[in-house]
């Protein structure tokens, strides 16, 4: 009989070291996993800022083009209004002409 308590004791402390290596184990995947979690989470933290700085850049020289192109449709515009004030007597003398009304 002292065999077969033997024998359950001996069977009792296998199943413990398995249970006891499984946690660790599996307390050993957790924080491997923790760690690859917290390595993407930084991976994806600096994409995203480099994405946000890229935006902003993209954003930026948008808004210097617009205001560029402002500028330049302005400095036109005043262009086009001063060379027909200019040549706005000498129009509507051609067009009096052409219509045949000078009296």
């Amino acid at each position: 009989m002292e065999i077969m308590k033997w024998a359950r004791e001996i069977e009792s402390l296998y199943e413990e070291l398995i249970e006891k290596a499984k946690r660790e184990k599996l307390n050993e995947i957790q924080d491997l996993r923790e760690k690859q979690q917290n390595i993407m989470d930084a991976i994806y933290t600096r994409k995203q800022d480099v994405v946000n700085s890229a935006l902003k850049r993209l954003s930026e020289d948008v808004y210097i083009g617009i205001e560029n192109f402002r500028d330049s449709l302005n400095k036109t515009t005043k262009k086009i209004e001063k060379n027909y004030q200019s040549k706005k007597k000498d129009l509507i003398e051609t067009i009096i002409n052409k219509l045949g009304l000078d009296f």
